[in-house]
């Protein structure tokens, strides 16, 4: 498969253009807690032995990501709000369409798109999210974890003296943090789901599954939120899912 395409062009930005936006409606002010910075402040900051890690599990990709210093959210609105979530495609007018797919997401990234479905597989018992919580040093309930997730990434890992839970408490953790911060953020601080946890209990298998095809899924329902808020003329709206990924698609393939 494709490597993964780097998030931020260094040309001009075309939708510096003050008409870009002129055919969209203005609508609820846009919110968002998704951060290329944050990810990268930590992965910038590997060591060899932790990007061997990082490659280890297939997600190898997000350390090619370029920095983002400032994101277009009029923009991410625009092109969200032109997602028809049936046919997974972005409609520009009544004759045009750019139909988008989980290996896009891989080449954008370059996480795995393995064959097994995580929305289709089981989904984590109560077993295997203590399993997790007790390996991270977790809470027991919530969902605060992405600042647990930093510490267990930051902290010094060796080929020789780390134990086996130590790397794979890494493996585990670099998932979540990075699904936290950029591929499937919420709105909650500090917050992130648990429900794709079955995919990471077991860091060996880990890029077994389809991750690419769980991000798509998560946007789609980022899309029809933020058409009900526009829909409702809520005032406000949080974007939700990887919406950067929709900004990147549009401009690779606008054209």
């Amino acid at each position: 498969m494709s490597a993964p395409q780097p998030i931020l062009n260094e040309d001009p930005d075309p939708l510096d253009d003050p008409d870009f936006f002129n055919i969209h409606p203005t609508g609820p002010t846009s919110t968002s807690r998704t951060s290329v910075q944050k990810v990268l402040s930590v992965t910038s900051q590997f060591d060899e032995y932790k990007v061997f890690l990082v490659q280890e599990i297939g997600w190898g990709g997000i350390l090619k990501l370029r920095p983002l210093p400032r994101m277009n959210l009029k923009f991410s609105k625009w092109v969200m709000n032109r997602v028809d979530t049936i046919t997974r495609s972005i409609n520009l007018d009544n004759l045009r369409t750019m139909r988008f797919y989980d290996v896009d997401v891989h080449k954008v990234f370059g996480i795995p798109c393995g064959q097994l479905d995580i929305a289709l597989h089981e989904q984590p018992n109560e077993t295997t999210v203590n399993i997790i919580r007790a390996t991270l040093g977790m809470p027991e309930k919530g969902n605060q974890i992405l600042k647990v997730a930093e510490k267990v990434l930051c902290r010094p890992l060796s080929e020789k003296l780390s134990s086996t839970i130590e790397k794979d408490s890494f493996k585990m953790a670099l998932v979540i943090f990075v699904m936290g911060h950029l591929l499937t953020p919420t709105s909650k601080h500090d917050a992130a789901p648990i429900d794709y946890w079955a995919g990471i209990v077991n860091p060996e298998r880990i890029s077994d599954f389809n991750w690419c095809e769980y991000v798509l899924q998560d946007l789609l329902k980022a899309v029809s939120m933020l058409k009900a808020d526009i829909l409702n003329n809520r005032t406000v709206t949080h974007l939700e899912g990887c919406h950067i990924f929709l900004q990147i698609f549009y401009l690779d393939n606008v054209d």
